[in-house]
């Protein structure tokens, strides 16, 4: 971020890191009602960091814009991927003036669905493509997984139903 050859002081380390706080402080905070976030993709990144016993989540929400931008909305630290904490992220977002997505995405994780419910109701769940690919990959001996892996990403991104569906059932047969 500093470059490589730039020694920093401690001093230097402390200011850096408050001038980044704010900084995040300020995008966290930013209003949302300028645009309309038809489609939001929502995941709880696990990082292997600190000495805490109970690992945290990182909830990050990526929003698509209504000029078809993709957007960072949220990354909140939160207890795992409870209920509790996604429903506390979605409505900080909500506040900030969110509109309900018209579908979310998601891995599966059970606490996001019950906090989409509760938070946008209207909100159509979406089970994630490439976690369902990943969770059928698993269940294949190694030798066909990365051919599986293939031809399930051919289905997902066909261009019509129809044409997934023909390429399901070829794959199948």
């Amino acid at each position: 971020l500093v470059g490589e050859t730039t020694a920093l002081s401690p001093n230097a380390i402390v200011r850096l890191k408050e001038h980044w706080e704010q900084e995040y402080e300020a995008w966290r905070k930013r209003p949302l009602w300028e645009h309309r976030y038809a489609y939001t993709w929502n995941d709880g990144v696990y990082l292997d960091a600190g000495t805490e016993v109970e690992k945290m989540a990182l909830l990050c929400v990526v929003g698509a814009r209504d000029d078809g931008e993709k957007e960072l909305l949220a990354m909140e630290p939160g207890y795992r991927e409870s209920k509790e904490s996604w429903a506390e992220t979605l409505r900080d977002l909500r506040n900030r003036g969110l509109e309900a997505p018209m579908a979310a995405a998601g891995d599966g994780a059970l606490g996001l669905w019950a906090a989409l419910d509760e938070v946008y109701p209207t909100t159509e769940h979406q089970r994630c493509w490439n976690h369902r690919i990943t969770n059928v990959q698993v269940k294949l001996p190694k030798r066909l997984q990365k051919e599986a892996r293939c031809r399930l990403r051919e289905m997902a991104e066909a261009p019509t139903q129809k044409e997934g569906e023909e390429l399901r059932d070829r794959y199948a047969a």
